[in-house]
């Protein structure tokens, strides 16, 4: 790319692995870059970070478009691996071309294409640096896809810094933020995206549909599976049945009927309190929640050690819930309808 363009040092952007959804860095990038080169896969188009950095960009051409009446084609989607705009699209997998090294001649042929076309728009149809009010937050929506076939409601049994300040139940509070859903139960100074942000970027890799919600909205959650055939995964902090009116909101999931229910309770090993007061804490949890729901079979993964160990332990636990909808899920019947001819009939010998 530096060949054909004559620039020099490090060219373009990618976003590093961690880190809050939209860093400022993020932002700058998506303001300023002239390309924006899209790797499309069925999990990008479910992730809100793909989804919000697309929308962005297209803003950036539209805008432009409109103000100076110039379409510049300075968005180039390729195709990682199977293609989620249709199978009928007969773009390179860029995947499967750097995955066999038989295909290496195709691949630097691939490579080299779209790096003359990025040199093509630098040089003749420089974009201008965008309008920097456009924030990737504001293009996704973060109310529940109940409508969407692989969905996950991911409920946050958590609380918020000031809310365990003011119950007292423990010291250490680095673990939380200013909502329910921003708490982080892994290492804060490494992983500081919250811990329901990395489920859902899981969610989006295994095909799956989320949105994210705290305990006041449980019921909805659950009604909605129940309804639509839906997966609820219950993230829980042990120390959540100490706090007040926690213990009633948990009990819901008594009465969960067909939906189907998930339950991981993090336990980072480098939470020293969390460490010296663990088989407390898991005993009232169950005798809260989940001594009924064991029961039922429902997926439960208790005391997650750490990040990596997390990833494992929800990717299993997604499968489990969906191998139980296809098993026990409702059946949704197409409606009767009267047909204006006689279905063809084979008449035999």
């Amino acid at each position: 790319m530096g060949e054909l363009t004559g620039a020099h040092g490090e060219i373009g952007y990618m976003r590093p692995p961690g880190g809050p959804p939209w860093p400022n860095e993020v932002l700058e990038a998506l303001s300023s870059c002239q390309v924006f080169v899209e790797l499309r896969s069925p999990a990008s188009v479910l992730s809100r970070w793909c989804v919000g950095e697309r929308a962005v960009f297209e803003e950036r051409l539209r805008r432009h478009t409109a103000r100076t009446g110039q379409v510049v084609k300075a968005l180039i989607p390729l195709v990682w691996a199977e293609d989620p705009l249709g199978p009928h699209s007969d773009a390179e997998k860029i995947g499967e071309l750097v995955r066999h090294h038989a295909e290496r001649n195709r691949y630097e042929a691939c490579v080299t294409a779209v790096g003359q076309r990025v040199a093509d728009l630098v040089t003749h149809d420089r974009l201008p640096k965008g309008d920097t009010d456009l924030d990737p937050a504001g293009f996704v929506a973060d109310e529940a896809g109940l409508g969407t076939a692989r969905q996950v409601h991911f409920v946050v049994a958590a609380a918020s810094t000031e809310e365990m300040a003011l119950a007292r139940v423990r010291r250490d509070l680095r673990y939380y933020g200013e909502q329910a859903r921003d708490w982080h139960p892994y290492d804060p100074a490494t992983y500081a995206s919250p811990l329901a942000e990395q489920a859902r970027a899981i969610a989006a890799d295994q095909l799956f549909g989320s949105d994210v919600t705290d305990l006041r909205q449980l019921t909805e959650r659950l009604e909605a599976a129940r309804a639509n055939n839906h997966i609820v995964v219950l993230l829980v902090d042990l120390w959540v049945t100490r706090l007040p009116g926690r213990h009633q909101q948990l009990s819901t999931l008594a009465r969960t009927g067909e939906a189907t229910v998930a339950v991981l309770a993090p336990l980072s090993a480098m939470d020293a309190e969390t460490v010296r007061h663990r088989d407390d804490l898991r005993s009232e949890l169950t005798r809260a929640v989940l001594a009924d729901m064991t029961e039922r079979d429902a997926p439960t993964r208790l005391a997650i050690e750490s990040s990596e160990a997390f990833v494992e332990n929800l990717i299993s636990a997604l499968e489990e819930a969906q191998n139980r909808l296809f098993s026990r899920g409702r059946v949704f019947r197409r409606p009767a309808v009267e047909s204006a001819t006689s279905r063809p009939i084979l008449q035999g010998p």
